[in-house]
């Protein structure tokens, strides 16, 4: 079951930031809502593998992990509507309708009006029954798992089998075309871009970045492309030395990198 309800929350948390469905869900007053539905998923994703370890031994356990399976999928419908009129209405200003359509939709079963109120419903529905899961799930007191040690977090790769991944497409080019578009407005000065991908744990972060690296456009373009996996270990002076053992293609000390200790 874990399995499953891992990415299927995961995908639920991506879609809940996604800044088209903030944007929309600002927009009709239902922002806290999502923020409340993003901390709620956050929170079980914690408790999933107790919750998952107790299900063997306890039927109620069971069942509250088939109805948080039925509520994620039931969340994610709604989600997918919002994203639906978001991109709608981004289309519809590009090339908008005219007056008498505009008029005429609003007395019929698409109108604005009638979605926003059918959809204000359906996702305060969605996020009380999930209310209730995350009270249930506090009353079974799930050991929570927490990140793994630093020494048992596997080093990430640039390689990645494009044909495996499914709705990354559109990230990545706007990931590319943004990358592409800074690097040419500054051109004639020496300012360092930074453009992080944030997330939950789970939704795609590092396979997004390999897309974007292995993209062809990014390595014509930039003269030096280099991947390098930074750890929960932070340590500013090793990360600078991998990254010129990278490019130079040899080992280097913390003298030899200009690194001052």
């Amino acid at each position: 079951m874990v399995s499953l309800l891992m990415p299927l929350l995961g995908r639920l948390g991506a879609k809940a930031v996604e800044a088209l469905v903030v944007e929309l869900l600002r927009a009709w007053g239902l922002d806290k809502a999502r923020r409340r539905l993003e901390r709620h998923l956050s929170a079980i994703q914690c408790v999933l593998l107790g919750a998952e370890a107790k299900s063997h031994t306890n039927p109620a356990v069971r069942r509250w992990m088939t109805d948080l399976k039925t509520a994620a999928y039931q969340a994610d419908d709604v989600l997918d509507d919002f994203r639906y009129e978001a991109l709608r209405r981004r289309a519809a200003q590009i090339r908008p309708h005219s007056m008498a359509h505009k008029v005429i939709s609003y007395f019929t079963a698409n109108s604005p009006v009638v979605f926003h109120l059918s959809m204000s419903r359906k996702m305060k529905g969605a996020l009380e029954i999930i209310d209730q899961l995350v009270v249930e799930m506090n009353n079974f007191h799930f050991p929570q798992h927490a990140e793994a040690p630093h020494a048992d977090h596997p080093q990430t790769h640039s390689c990645v089998d494009e044909s495996e991944i499914i709705g990354r497409q559109d990230d990545k080019e706007l990931v590319v075309k943004t990358l592409l578009e800074q690097s040419n407005n500054n051109s004639n000065n020496n300012n360092v871009v930074v453009l992080p991908i944030v997330g939950m744990g789970g939704i795609g972060k590092t396979t997004l970045a390999q897309l974007v690296h292995n993209d062809q456009r990014v390595n014509h373009h930039f003269e030096l492309v280099i991947w390098v996996c930074v750890s929960d270990k932070f340590v500013i002076e090793e990360i600078i030395r991998s990254i010129v053992q990278v490019a130079t293609m040899n080992k280097c000390g913390a003298s030899a990198c200009g690194i001052k200790t």
